[in-house]
Order: C-alpha cells, then structure tokens, then sequence
C-alpha cells in the first residue's frame, strides 16, 4: 500500500455508519488533496483541474487544492449536483451532505483518475485505489474472474470491470448519488469551450491554427508555474518542453537512463540545450523493475503488458518530487490524436485491407496452427498470425478497433490446461460490444480508439501523480486541443504519399508547425522513432529477474502449467527476428508482463494465495 492514506470522511453524522472513504496516497501525494466543509457539508477534492480559467470566480493561478475545494463547495451550494458540469480535469469528488443525508462522489471527464465504490449490506464503501477494499471490507473481497480469458487475451478488463467483484468503477464524466440508501447514477454535463480556430481550407492555415490552440492550451495548463519538469522521451514531449519555454517558463527535463546506451532517447542534450534548461538522467535497472513489480498491485490497480513504462515512471515522478517540484509535462495522448504509434497504423492498415475468408477454411487452419506447442516454439509472432486469422471473418470495422491481442485462445489452452477453452464466439461478441460507441469513426481513428483501451497511460499518470503529489499535465490531453486536432483530417497527419520517418511515425501537422514556428532543431522532429516503452526488460525476465517471474506467477489465481510460464520467459529465434524486420518497439514480451502484474493485483488486491509451482 502507499505509505500513507487519508480518510475521507469520519465523524459521527447520521450517515457515518453507511459511509466509509479512503484516498490513496504518500505523503507527499497529500499535496493534491482538498478540503472544505460548512454548515453539515463535507468536500473532499483529489486531483488536478486542467482549466482553472474556464471555471467561474476561480483564479487561474490557484493551484492550492484547499481552495479548488472550497470553490467547489461554494459551487455545490449554489448550484446542488451540477456544480461540476463543464469543469475539465484530473480529479475526483467526495462530498457527504447531513441535511440530505447524501453522498456524491464523481470522476472528472479527462479519463485519468479512478474512484471505485461497493456496496454493502447498505453501506456504501469507495476508495482511490483497489488494495484499500481488503483494509475496507475487512478483507471480505473477492476476485472477478467472469471476464479473465479476455483480460488475458486483449490486456484490460471490459466494460469498465475492475478485478474485484463486488467494486466497480465510476466511469470519467460520471457521478454516483447515495441518497438514504438508493444509489442513482448521471453525467456531469461537459461541453469543451471552442477553441475558436475552424478546420482552415489550406495546410499552411492549419498549421497556424494548430500552433495557437497549441500554445493557449500551455499558457492554461501551466498557469500559476514559474518552474515546470517535462518528462523528456522523443519528439511529442519535447515539443511541449519548447512550447513551454516560449511562453516564458523556465523547464527543466528528465529521462530514463539504461547502461544500454541503444534504448536511451537521442537528442535530448539538443532539447535540453533549446530551452535552457537543466537536464537529468534518472539511472533505470532491473532493480527497479523488480521493486516495481513485487509492489504493482499496491501502487497500481490494474494489470498491464508495458509494467517496466508505468514503474519507471512512478519513480521518476518520486525523484522529481523530492527536488522540490510541483508540476510536471508529458507527451502523454499526442499518438492517438495525432495517429503516431506505427505498430497501430501498421496493425490497422493491414487489418482493414483484409478480405473475410470462409469462416469453413477458417476453423480448418485454427484447427491445425493453434497448438500450444507452437505456442511455447514461436511465441509472440505466432501470436500476432493467429489474432490475423481468427479475425478474419470480423467485419472489418470490429477487428480494427482491438486489432492489438497479448495471448491467444492457445496460450490461454497452454497456460490453463487443455481443458479450458474459450467460448466461440466469445472475443468476437465482446469486441463488437466495446466497438459499438466508436463506429462512426473513420477507420484509421478506430484503430486508435482500440490502442487506448490497452494504453498504460492513465495508469502511468496516476500512480506517478499520486506518489509524487506532482501535478502531470499534457496538453495533447486537454479536451480543447483535443477537440481540434481530431478534427484535422487524418491526410494531415499521415499522407498517403508520405516517404521516410513521416510515413512510420506519422503525426504530419504536428511536425510541420514545429518546423514553421522554428520550436525544435530539425534533428529531434525528424528523430526516428524510438518508443517510450522501450528498455532491455525482455533480457532482464530471461536472467535476472527470471527468478521474480517465477515467484510472481505462483500468485496466478488458477493452475498454471509450468512448463508454458518457464517458455514465456525464454528468448525465442523468431520473437528476434520478428522484432528486428516488423516491429519499432523492441519489447516483445508482453505475455510474462501481463502475467506478473495480473498476479501481483490478485496477491495485493484479492489476497490470493502463494501455490508454488517450481
């Protein structure tokens, strides 16, 4: 658990027995919490506000979440349950109101921070984080394992689910109103504010569009900062450390350093040097790593296939935190809008070409090429041709949403025993149900709206926020800048035409406006792309930290079979080879990933048993 927790709310109200809160937090992630009560009215603010000069009668400059809270209190009494409508942000609300005897507890709309609530015997129970249910419920908690095959298959839980049965999770842009026991559910309404640029008719228009939005969004977010940090990886974030600089902040950045010099990001000097600010290396090994994983599931509340990314983040906001620092920037979200991610464009291109075979000569090759032995020989590769040819008979508007799979129905065959088979039709009818909201999309944006669901960017976001007290913005997340750059049209960022560095990582306007605007040395916006994820943890599971695999996987809540684990871990020819010629990642062993975190919130969240197995 993290060092410390605040209770929300204790005190002897009529409501109190029904009621029981708990934020997550270290000490020094205490620096995010607010509150404020009158007159039987208690608020509790946990969180960031993106746009604090959208919000009436709140100054811009005030980043002192005991008055974001009392504004909100102020709100709340003016205005009852909509005092949140129209307030971005990474945030949650708790707040207890005696003379109604009710308790409201809401997510802000950016997607980034989590409540999660149960209830009980009438009694309503939420926390920030779901290792605190067990200290809660008096560890009377279960696991969920309805949808496990598919957490296992597509790496995250569906429809919101969280591993506990008995707690779910309030979705961003979302309230819950306990009442005297009835419990009623609404949106918190949200209209983005325009941003007051329209799609222009030439490219060059909409570069200096861009550029505005671009530059507004920045001078909100970093409002009431003289000092900010950028979390400093390639071309995304450096670009929000230039654009900071140019508005008059003074930056400083910050990257994970390997003694593999071949996964550090190139040209950050060149960054650092552009902006004037002072560089640092943060030092990243197996032993971090190691700590990270043995403690995931108190530091994180869901499972993920890029553990060493969220880990290593988490640190580095811990180290930024204890040289005083308060707020921090990322490139976090600049993919998905701007259609970066090469191996989603590949994924997506080649999945939409794709005719539908007969569904007859489909079962007949899943019937010869879907054996766990080839599984255990092949690996990942194999993998990813068998997620092409069981969705080969999905429309293409379905497999191109969740065309990224971590396992197979084989593996999962491998891993469980033979017995155990997936349903039919189980990941198709789960996928098109997922899919639904997002049809309307054109194809390319599809693919990214998938990539999201896997994304371990909220997870990074959060737990390093929390653990550091740091507030971690970026801008590419703002729901103005975002309501713009999605209207660009996808040519803008990735032509058809496009040749060279552009055409694997995309992101044209993005590019073009930095180059207009003289933000960036030509070498770091056409920087080949390395991605964030990257670090040397496949050699690292195979030697050093095998022996913590092991350990972790014995935590797995069913019967694994140890032969399939040992060969997850082992270095495979054509997982070498598949990385070398296919791929930009080089991290390929998402499957042991997905395992030891999925593990490590069962043990910590669930309480499951050790079973030893080696």
């Amino acid at each position: 658990m993290a060092d410390a927790v605040k209770e929300a709310y204790k005190s002897s109200t009529s409501i109190v027995p029904a009621l029981q809160g708990i934020i997550g937090c270290s000490q020094t992630g205490q620096r995010l919490i607010g509150y404020s009560s009158d007159e039987g009215v208690r608020l509790f603010f946990f969180g960031i506000l993106a746009d604090r000069a959208s919000v009436e009668g709140l100054d811009e400059a005030c980043i002192d979440p005991n008055e974001i809270a009392l504004h909100f209190l102020g709100r709340y009494k003016s205005q009852g349950e909509s005092f949140l409508d129209d307030i971005a942000g990474d945030y949650v609300v708790a707040l207890t109101d005696d003379q109604d005897e009710t308790v409201l507890l809401a997510c802000g709309p950016s997607a980034l921070r989590a409540i999660y609530y149960s209830i009980e015997g009438g009694a309503l129970i939420f926390a920030t984080q779901l290792c605190l249910f067990k200290t809660l419920c008096d560890g009377d908690v279960k696991l969920d394992r309805e949808h496990e095959d598919f957490l296992l298959i597509y790496g995250f839980s569906p429809q919101g689910r969280t591993l506990l049965s008995s707690v779910s999770a309030i979705q961003p842009g979302k309230k819950l109103v306990w009442r005297k026991g009835k419990v009623s559910h609404s949106d918190i309404s949200f209209q983005p504010v325009s941003c007051g640029f329209d799609i222009c008719s030439s490219d060059a228009d909409c570069y200096a569009a861009l550029y505005d939005v671009f530059m507004a969004t920045l001078r909100r977010q970093a409002a009431g900062y003289d000092r900010v940090e950028v979390l400093l990886g390639g071309f995304d974030s450096a670009l929000v450390a230039a654009g900071l600089n140019r508005i008059g902040k003074k930056v400083g950045t910050w990257s994970f350093g390997y003694s593999q010099s071949e996964f550090n990001q190139p040209h950050v000097e060149e960054v650092s040097n552009s902006v004037g600010g002072e560089h640092h290396w943060i030092p990243m090994d197996e032993q971090v790593i190691r700590n990270g994983l043995e403690r995931f599931g108190l530091d994180f509340n869901a499972p993920t296939n890029w553990p060493n990314y969220v880990i290593q983040t988490a640190a580095l906001c811990e180290r930024i935190a204890q040289e005083g620092r308060d707020i921090c920037f990322s490139g976090d979200g600049c993919d998905t809008v701007f259609l970066g991610y090469p191996g989603t464009w590949r994924r997506t291109r080649v999945l939409a070409a794709m005719p539908r075979i007969p569904k007859s000569l489909q079962r007949f090759l899943i019937w010869a090429l879907a054996r766990p032995a080839l599984d255990r020989f092949f690996g990942h590769p194999w993998r990813v041709m068998l997620n092409i040819l069981r969705s080969s008979t999905w429309p293409s508007s379905v497999r191109t949403f969740l065309s990224f799979r971590i396992f197979d129905e084989s593996s999962i065959a491998g891993l469980k025993g033979n017995a155990h088979q997936v349903p039919p039709g189980y990941c198709f009818e789960m996928a098109k149900t997922i899919s639904q909201p997002y049809q309307e999309l054109p194809v390319m944006r599809l693919g990214y709206a998938g990539k999201s669901m896997v994304s371990p960017n909220r997870s990074k976001m959060t737990t390093g926020s929390a653990k550091s007290g740091l507030a971690i913005m970026s801008p590419y997340l703002d729901p103005i800048f975002k309501s713009f750059a999605e209207k660009l049209p996808v040519e803008l960022s990735r032509p058809d035409d496009a040749t060279g560095e552009l055409r694997i990582s995309g992101k044209k306007a993005l590019s073009e406006m930095a180059k207009k605007y003289d933000l960036l040395p030509g070498v770091v916006v056409d920087q080949p792309k390395i991605a964030a994820v990257d670090a040397p943890v496949d050699h690292w599971y195979a030697n050093s930290l095998r022996e913590c695999m092991l350990q972790l996987f014995e935590y797995l809540p069913f019967d694994a079979d140890r032969k399939h684990l040992e060969a997850l871990l082992e270095p495979h020819a054509a997982e070498k080879y598949f990385m070398q010629y296919l791929l930009t990642d080089r991290v390929i062993k998402h499957g042991p990933s997905l395992l030891a975190t999925y593990a490590s919130v069962c043990k910590e969240v669930a309480g499951v048993r050790k079973v030893s197995r080696f």
